[in-house]
């Protein structure tokens, strides 16, 4: 049993340690990200580089730049709450950065807002109470856009398993995988991001929604990644590079392959290399 324990972990690091790190600059590098932990082949309508994004309609595109990085609704609540500072590149992922229909609201947020009402002598507990409410609709709305273009991109049905846990299962793996892409080492700002035991939790919950007995050796080796006492953004390296390697094979075996002919139904390929 030993031996067996010694070989599992030594297979681990040597996944984690097979790919170079990618930089996090813009939503195409969270794109190949997300791309390669679902395991597809390239597709434009699932993932175009293009950064015209006005014209760039693509899933991955949608997801992690339209819903996740997006500044308008900063822009919205600075303008509701004159002097309130939100949008920087060092502040954007204070709103959204959390993990796929997890609660919309952080501690550092938090901070920063009690901070301005004390500034503008606001009472804080009520203007608590009204960003929250604006918040949680604005988190209602992503959610449901994400849902509805996810499951019309892969073309499952509304209802049944296909609209309950298949279409949930790839929309919040793209969006929690952008979150897991912030944590990576060529980040250098992590204010505002998910907890990171959390966010863990959150794609081990998912893979097992999708298939419980499948997903249990993939989550092993997840839960050895996050069990090591080593900082958190060079662990986030170490998840990313195991996820790549071993979710797609998860995902092609599925439910008994369905997920898969589903999806190569649709026009997509996974791929196998």
């Amino acid at each position: 049993m030993d031996t067996l324990k010694r070989w599992f972990c030594l297979v681990v690091l040597v996944w984690c340690h097979l790919s170079p790190l990618l930089a996090h600059k813009d939503f195409v590098m969270h794109g190949e990200d997300i791309m390669a932990v679902l395991g597809f082949e390239n597709d434009t309508k699932l993932f175009n580089r293009s950064k015209d994004t006005r014209n760039n309609k693509s899933w991955v595109k949608f997801i992690s730049s339209d819903m996740i990085d997006s500044k308008e609704f900063h822009i919205q609540l600075e303008k509701d709450y004159p002097g309130l500072s939100i949008q920087s590149p060092r502040r954007h992922r204070l709103l959204f950065h959390w993990a796929f229909d997890a609660e919309p609201w952080n501690t550092e947020f938090e901070r920063i807002f009690k901070e301005y009402c004390e500034i503008q002598d606001l009472n804080i507990e009520t203007n608590l109470r009204v960003v929250k409410d604006k918040l949680a609709s604005e988190q209602r709305k992503r959610n449901r856009l994400i849902l509805e273009e996810t499951r019309k991109v892969f073309g499952f049905a509304e209802g049944g398993k296909q609209g309950r846990v298949y279409t949930h299962f790839f929309a919040a793996m793209a969006y929690n995988i952008h979150i897991l892409g912030d944590y990576t080492t060529d980040n250098t700002v992590l204010d505002g991001l998910y907890g990171f035991d959390k966010l863990v939790d959150r794609i081990v919950d998912e893979l097992r929604r999708l298939d419980y007995t499948r997903s249990k050796e993939v989550v092993r080796g997840i839960t050895w990644i996050n069990n090591q006492k080593i900082d958190v953004q060079i662990k986030a390296d170490r998840m990313m590079e195991y996820l790549k390697k071993a979710v797609p094979p998860f995902i092609r075996s599925a439910c008994n392959g369905s997920v898969k002919r589903l999806v190569e139904g649709k026009g997509y390929r996974f791929a196998t290399y």
